[in-house]
């Protein structure tokens, strides 16, 4: 059935399949027996009463209370559970792949029990009395913190949401708002400090997605989703456009399926609502000077685990997002096929023309430089085939179909791509990486380092042993208009400042000394470096 409201279809509700509870007291009881410290066997259990749960009819203010009751011990296992799914490689494994849909429908089954609460307490006769309106800003706040924590494990797992995730989301708030409801407060103490409304967390979600959250690692993604739980107070949802020029607002569409997108125009129809972020502006502002003064994050309300330098700095990244109208999302250039390598081993081989030997087994002049086809079956590497969706100066946008060969693929992950418009191989590092909102597709952002780069043989000998380590690594050249210094690329964890490593290209042996670390990766350092004579 359908909530005119609403407009969301929940499952029919009979007496026939009863769960193992139909009571507050019982619930409680079965909870009792209910083991958490195997958190997967938990999970099974919770959802499979969740779901008798919705099904069952029972009067609304008793689901309600048994949903207050499960909520806690859903969010106790979650944790342990999602470990299996977060910063995994993609496309994730079955394994990896049945742990993130085990807690995207134990969330949903959450968010229906909530909705069903909802749509009968609305349909009451009252529905504006004191005890009604608490009940109904009770039941919105916990379905649309299921949403919230669906799209957070979405993020983790490298997922883009399904429009149907932002539908629900838009006309859940697009009910209360009707209903006049948004801004009663409600307490909830599972995942905030002071009370929350519908209004605040709708506004929160739409923050962590103005965030770049596929970006982010679990810390990072964990401080966004707190800064925007703290600040969700100072953006108010408008009718009508903000009238300051110098803060662009984020727009939604509520009838739409559409995440926000920052706009000044005004558009068309009562649907459209715009978040204005001049408030959040001035407060985040403020805590960047007081960074920079020597103030400690935690004295700021930025957490205590968030540390300087790194907080002034994901701060001012942060405060670029949300409040300097976004990025520049639109497609420059590309469109063609393209050609991946995957991995320090592979990207070696084929610039290299050779296969990698210790120094004193090369076999100089039987071998000659390979095209990305050449003899790679043979080595194992895989010339994987992509789709060019764009490519700028900054960043090459690439797709490919899940069903077709190739590895997976990992945020901080080398990599090499050839485009339509460069014949020549790119390194550079993958600074994004999702599944499409269909579930067929992997897209991946790369950020394309100085080139060309030079294959490299790399020396250093072992502390404290006789013995000579020898490993692949690559060159890059100076660009000075770009202010990159040359730099030498090394398997992580090489970095060490002043450590002097031997580097053998194009048939010439160099001392070099490393002086910083530029950036890294999970498989490589890129280190700048004086030569040593």
């Amino acid at each position: 059935m359908s909530s005119n409201i609403f407009d969301l279809e929940l499952p029919e509700l009979s007496t026939d399949q009863p769960p193992a509870f139909t009571s507050v007291a019982t619930c409680q009881q079965w909870l009792a027996g209910v083991s958490l410290t195997n958190a997967r066997q938990a999970q099974v259990q919770l959802l499979r009463q969740l779901n008798l749960l919705n099904r069952y009819t029972l009067p609304a203010e008793e689901r309600l209370g048994i949903l207050e009751l499960i909520r806690t011990p859903t969010y106790s296992v979650h944790e342990e559970c999602a470990i299996r799914f977060t910063s995994r490689p993609l496309p994730l494994t079955p394994p990896e792949q049945a742990a993130l849909e085990t807690c995207q429908v134990l969330w949903q089954a959450l968010e229906t029990g909530y909705l069903h609460c909802l749509q009968t307490f609305v349909d009451k006769a009252n529905p504006t009395s004191a005890s009604a309106s608490r009940n109904i800003a009770l039941a919105a706040t916990r379905a649309m913190a299921s949403l919230q924590s669906m799209y957070l494990d979405d993020c983790l797992a490298g997922m883009l949401p399904a429009r149907l995730f932002w539908r629900r989301l838009h006309r859940i708030y697009r009910g209360i708002e009707k209903l006049q409801m948004a801004k009663i407060p409600v307490e909830d103490p599972l995942c905030r400090q002071s009370a929350t409304t519908v209004a605040n967390v709708y506004v929160e979600i739409i923050l962590i997605a103005a965030a770049y959250p596929l970006e982010l690692n679990p810390q990072q993604l964990n401080l966004v989703t707190n800064w925007a739980r703290h600040w969700s107070g100072r953006v108010p949802v408008l009718p009508t456009l903000p009238s300051d020029p110098r803060t662009p607002p984020l727009r939604i569409d509520l009838v739409g399926d559409e995440e926000a997108v920052f706009s000044i125009t005004l558009g068309t129809g009562d649907s459209l609502r715009w978040l204005d972020l001049i408030d959040l502006r001035k407060t985040i502002k403020q805590r960047m000077a007081a960074l920079a003064k020597g103030e400690s994050p935690e004295s700021l309300g930025l957490g205590k685990d968030c540390v300087q330098p790194d907080c002034e700095i994901f701060l001012g990244k942060v405060y670029q997002d949300w409040c300097r109208g976004g990025r520049d999302t639109s497609i420059q250039g590309g469109n063609g096929s393209c050609q991946l390598l995957n991995g320090i081993d592979a990207i070696h081989y084929f610039l290299s023309g050779e296969i990698f030997h210790e120094p004193n087994q090369y076999q100089h002049g039987e071998s000659s430089a390979h095209s990305l086809e050449d003899d790679a079956l043979a080595q194992s590497y895989v010339v994987e085939d992509w789709q060019e969706i764009s490519e700028n100066v900054s960043d090459i946008l690439l797709q490919r179909q899940i069903n077709q060969p190739g590895g997976r693929l990992t945020r901080g992950q080398l990599v090499a791509v050839r485009t339509s418009s460069n014949d020549s191989l790119q390194i550079g590092k993958v600074y994004w990486v999702a599944i499409g909102t269909n579930r067929d597709t992997l897209l991946s952002g790369i950020h394309p380092m100085p080139g060309p780069a030079v294959a490299a043989t790399l020396h250093t000998p072992e502390p404290g042993t006789n013995k000579a380590q020898y490993c692949r690594g690559f060159l890059l050249p100076a660009f000075e208009g770009l202010k990159e210094p040359a730099s030498v690329l090394t398997p992580a964890d090489w970095f060490q400042p002043n450590r002097v490593i031997e580097v053998k290209a194009d048939g010439t042996t160099t001392n070099f000394r490393l002086t910083h670390l530029i950036e890294s990766g999970v498989d490589f350092e890129r280190c700048a470096y004086e030569v040593v004579s």
